[in-house]
């Protein structure tokens, strides 16, 4: 149902109380909220799959108001879904956008039928000449009875940070959560906003990372790229093209690609390594500063494979410790940059100091070459010497 800790322990208070008609009322509330959102989701726009799962997830949540849904105007039965979901199965678009209409306008009435609790309703009229007193909205179960369309955005790129800090922390499991609950709120956007490819594209790969394994911070910034490239459609500006260029490289080469990727490329960083070792062995100290050097240069592409192997497995087998193995990559977060720049400098100081010690060793840096005057020809040096008379 979506409750949090403080609406659960409220719940528990309220049923040792036996208020049982409050809790109904909040359960019915919340499965109102979930109709209306299902609902607002289905457009023409989006595919016949994503219709049809909207479509059935607005009915088994209206399962819990039916009795509103027949006082409602106009009224919602269960044969408006079956006709709703025919109608995405023959593809008509224009029979199944009146059909939603006349529901999405049911479904709101039915949130307003639910608006206040069974005590505000029973409560008595105030008497004449005196004013009432401001009513304080209660809000059950941690939800709103109907969020605008702006709220709701603005509770998308919520969820969708909170989901970044998660995956930010080595906690993919809580990041896949946030985005759940993001693409729940993405329903109720602005319509002008759903209608942009941009958003579709966007919905997609948000259901896409909820079944991630592996899921990454850079995952979660091309999604917020691509909703912002929507918002940008739907208000005219130009969108940029790098964030489709990433939107594509996080839908391919994300999850378990990247994992393998990542560590092919670390195996490969070894053979540079060997084989410099086997040409010129450790014997030369400059030799060993180029072959240092090296490895601190490669180091970070190891991290990666390395770290980022235990992390996809840890995520997969739902071990923790295992799963936060990725916060050692330096991929991870920002303070992995400057660890990541520390580490060339070193590595390139070490690179050079290496080359420039070979070089001094053959002779082409710190020593000036002089050329000595010829000596005289002997008789051994003779271009035209006899050797029959020397024999």
């Amino acid at each position: 149902m979506g409750f949090n800790q403080a609406s659960l322990d409220g719940l528990r208070a309220q049923a040792r109380a036996g208020q049982l008609e409050t809790i109904g009322w909040r359960m019915r509330r919340v499965a109102s909220n979930k109709v209306t959102s299902a609902l607002n989701a289905v457009t023409p726009t989006q595919s016949q799959t994503n219709n049809y799962l909207n479509l059935t997830r607005a009915s088994s949540w209206f399962s819990l108001v039916r009795e509103e849904g027949r006082a409602a105007t106009p009224p919602l039965t269960v044969a408006q879904f079956e006709q709703a979901l025919q109608h995405v199965t023959t593809g008509d678009q224009n029979a199944l956008q009146k059909e939603v209409g006349t529901m999405q306008a049911a479904a709101a009435d039915i949130g307003r039928r639910l608006a206040a609790s069974p005590q505000a309703a029973a409560a008595p009229a105030p008497t004449t000449g005196t004013a009432p007193a401001p009513a304080t909205p209660s809000n059950p179960g941690g939800t709103a009875a109907r969020p605008t369309p702006l709220a709701s955005l603005d509770a998308t790129y919520a969820a969708l940070a909170r989901a970044l800090n998660a995956s930010g922390h080595g906690d993919p499991a809580r990041a896949r959560q946030e985005i759940s609950q993001a693409v729940t709120l993405m329903g109720g956007t602005p319509q002008a906003l759903r209608r942009t490819p941009a958003f579709a594209q966007a919905q997609r790969d948000a259901l896409a990372l909820q079944y991630r394994v592996g899921l990454r911070p850079h995952d979660i910034q091309s999604l917020m790229a691509t909703l912002g490239s929507a918002e940008a459609q739907a208000a005219g500006r130009a969108v940029a093209g790098s964030d489709g260029f990433s939107a594509t490289v996080s839908r391919s080469l994300g999850g378990w690609v990247r994992m393998f990727l990542t560590l092919a490329l670390a195996v490969l960083c070894l053979l540079p390594l060997r084989f410099l070792n086997l040409a010129f062995g450790g014997s030369n100290i400059y030799w060993r500063s180029i072959s240092a050097g090296l490895l601190i240069l490669l180091l970070p592409l190891l991290l990666e494979g390395v770290f980022g192997l235990l992390g996809w497995i840890g995520d997969l087998l739902g071990v923790p410790l295992l799963r936060g193995a990725v916060n050692l990559t330096l991929t991870q977060g920002t303070g992995g940059l400057l660890v990541w720049g520390l580490l060339s400098a070193v590595g390139l100081g070490l690179l050079a100091y290496g080359f420039q010690g070979l070089c001094r060793q053959f002779g082409l840096l710190g020593r000036r070459v002089t050329t000595s005057s010829p000596r005289p020809p002997s008789r051994y040096t003779q271009t035209g010497l006899d050797w029959e008379e020397e024999l």
